[in-house]
């Protein structure tokens, strides 16, 4: 759990393996409260904050919101989960993806049906984010982390012995 700011007793952070859409936690002992920060300052969700102590701290949000990104960055980057995709193709019923550091992780297409079944003009279409790939014509989304998965079957993720 990245702390990013210490303001007025409140401790803003945010977790390194949660997804989009970016935001940040605030703190002030047992009261909680989550601002998105993109595309614009949202307050998502918050127990226990007085409303004057939720107002200092979507102030203290605005006023730090591209210091918090940068942070974030910075972190999922050191973490490698935030990296530039080089070069992403489809061979032999899978997707590829080269990343910096000339790193090559694939995926089965079998986990992206609607992946799977695109055009080769729809596949081309994608768009990087801080976590994974995104294809907005068929509204897809793949994680950097799945890519990391050693197991090829879906279902065994899931399963459990009784």
């Amino acid at each position: 759990m990245p702390i990013v700011l210490k303001l007025f007793g409140m401790c803003f952070h945010y977790w390194a393996k949660e997804r989009e859409p970016i935001h940040v936690h605030v703190t002030k002992g047992d009261a909680e409260a989550r601002f998105v920060l993109e595309p614009e300052i949202e307050l998502t969700n918050s127990s226990g904050f007085k409303p004057h102590e939720l107002a200092i701290a979507e102030k203290i949000v605005g006023d730090n919101r591209e210091y918090v990104i940068e942070h974030l960055k910075l972190v999922l980057k050191k973490t490698n989960t935030l990296s530039t995709v080089k070069k992403l193709w489809f061979e032999c019923e899978r997707i590829y993806i080269e990343r910096d550091g000339d790193e090559v992780q694939s995926q089965p297409l079998r986990f992206f049906p609607r992946l799977r079944r695109a055009t080769d003009k729809q596949r081309s279409e994608w768009t990087e984010s801080y976590f994974g790939l995104h294809w907005e014509d068929i509204d897809e989304d793949i994680s950097f982390e799945s890519f990391t998965w050693d197991d090829d079957d879906p279902l065994t993720l899931y399963h459990h012995e009784s």
